[in-house]
Order: structure tokens, then sequence, then C-alpha cells
């Protein structure tokens, strides 16, 4: 009988519309203990005294792994502190590009650092970060409504902060064409409807009872990373959506076009492709049963920390 293992998770763990949430469901599911320290709710209130705390923490503690997806408020000291300590392991869903030296200088002291896409694998491993592809998952809690449509082509996601871009343009674009219900934060426009962001079951039944869910990536630098998508993806094709999603290199070896999703290349084609599959009802509901059937079975949080366990058990060659 493996182990139980004692977590010490270092984010947002307690918040329920939180990736971390999800994870830290999936340890506790196969018989884990998780201890959640929010890094960033404890700076907040005590400042400099949370760098304290968190050692004061982990050395009662304990644990066999500390878990964490950013760590932006554990001090670089107490990274390397973990690290002659414990099996450190972080997964950091987001991408940039070029790669922050912030996120270098916290990828060089873990011993495993997984990030969402593989085109910066060999970047990272040139300054010697033990590195590994993991990809998001979908969320398997949440049974959405099905039913007649309320939405001809729905867009989920927030408008960038550093102003208008290449989504926002797109967006504009398709909904000067189709009926259009973007949800997310900082959105405004005369070209389409826009709604509050939306978590958990409202996302899931926005996927269902929309025709076509579209996926637009938030940076122009996005399209040329390998292997990279955002949780859209299978959150979308885990609630039963239909997906037309901005291509990226690679990922076409994980979700295949026109099986699992419909890719799309440029704004011509999404135009294109949008009004082929609003007239291509059972075709459109074929690749959306395909693409939620594949996904719950290859690719949901508790594969993902199955995985991260797996991994563990090779760093530290013993089975935990």
């Amino acid at each position: 009988m493996k182990k139980k293992l004692k977590i010490l998770q270092v984010g947002p763990a307690n918040r329920e519309f939180r990736t971390d949430y999800y994870i830290m469901k999936e340890f506790k599911k196969l018989g884990h203990s998780v201890f959640v320290y929010h890094d960033t709710k404890v700076y907040s209130l005590i400042f400099f005294l949370s760098h304290y705390l968190f050692k004061l923490i982990a050395s009662i503690y304990k644990p066999d792994i500390i878990f964490s997806t950013k760590a932006h408020k554990i001090s670089l000291k107490n990274m390397e502190w973990s690290k002659e300590r414990f099996t450190t392991i972080m997964w950091y869903f987001d991408i940039r590009v070029p790669i922050e030296q912030r996120i270098l200088d916290r990828a060089k002291r873990v011993d495993l650092f997984y990030i969402t896409n593989y085109g910066q694998i060999p970047q990272f491993i040139q300054k010697k970060v033990n590195a590994k592809y993991l990809t998001h998952a979908c969320i398997t809690d949440f049974n959405p409504k099905t039913g007649s449509y309320n939405y001809e082509v729905s867009f989920i996601g927030n408008n960038n902060t550093t102003g208008p871009g290449m989504r926002e343009e797109l967006l504009n674009l398709i909904g000067s064409h189709f009926d259009l219900h973007v949800f997310g934060a900082r959105w405004s426009s005369k070209n389409f409807i826009s709604h509050p962001r939306i978590f958990n079951e409202e996302y899931a039944n926005v996927c269902t009872r929309s025709k076509i869910v579209i996926d637009i990536k938030s940076f122009d630098y996005c399209l040329d990373v390998e292997g990279y998508f955002s949780d859209r993806t299978p959150l979308t094709l885990g609630f039963g959506g239909f997906l037309l999603s901005q291509y990226t290199p690679g990922v076409d070896q994980m979700y295949k076009d026109r099986k699992h999703l419909v890719y799309f290349k440029t704004p011509e084609e999404a135009i294109s492709l949008i009004e082929y599959y609003l007239h291509h009802e059972d075709e459109r509901k074929q690749i959306a049963e395909q693409g939620k059937e594949y996904i719950l079975k290859n690719h949901t949080y508790l594969k993902r920390v199955e995985q991260i366990i797996q991994d563990v058990e090779q760093i530290n060659h013993r089975t935990i």
C-alpha cells in the first residue's frame, strides 16, 4: 500500500473557482492530507512576518511535498530553504514571452517545474530548471444544463488589461457577423453582448447552451509557442461544448481537429467555420460528444495529480 502523503499547498486552494481548489480536491480524493497556505492573503495581513510563518508551518507540518502554482509571496530564500528540506513542485499555468526573471527565479528553486507548453521547455532546461510539460485539465464537479440553445456564439474570458489587442479585434469582427455573447471582465462593444465573469456551474451551462464556444488566445505571442492552450480548451470540452479554437503549433497532437474540436488559423477562417458549423448541427454535436468523451477519459485533474505523484516518486527514487 502506498504511503499517504502530507502536502503543503501554497496558493488560493480554498477558493472554489480557482484551479488550485480542484487540484487540492484530487489530492484529498487519493487519500492524501492537504494543508493550504494562501501566501498572498497571509502576506496582505502580516507582510514580512509571513516569511517566518511559512517556515514555522512547514517545520511543524513536515510535508512530503510542497506544491505551488505561483508562490509570488514566498521569498526566494524561503524557496531555497524549502528545497533543501522537502520535495518542492510548482505548476505554472500562465505563459510569458520572453520568460520573466521572476518566474525563472522560482523555477530554479523547486525540484520540478511544470509548464503548460512544451515550446519553452528547452529554454528552462538551458537555465538548469527541471521543467516538464503538464497541461490544464477538465473539471468534473458539475452537470451542465442541456436543452435549447441560448447563445449562437460565445466567448468566455477577460479582456486584456494592456488595452485593445488581437482578442478584442477578433471578437469585434465575429460580433459584426453573428450573435455573439462575451462573458468576462473589462468588455464593452457595440458588436457583441457583454456579460459579467462566470465560474463553475455557470461556465458549464454557457458551454452546453451555446452552439459554438470560441477560444481566442490572450496575446499574439501565444500563437507561436508550441503545445500551449489555456484551461478554456479542457473546460469547454469537458462540459460538452463545441469548441472552435485558435490554433497553436503542436496542440493537434493532443486534441484532434474535427474530431475533438475544430481549429482556425485566421480571422477569415474563423468566420467561415462559424458559418459552416451553425448550419451543420449533427456534425457539430458529434464533435462535441467525441471531445467530451476523450477528455473525461484522459485529461481530468485526477489524472494530473496522479501524474504529479508518479513524478515525485521518480525524484525520490522510491514508491511513496
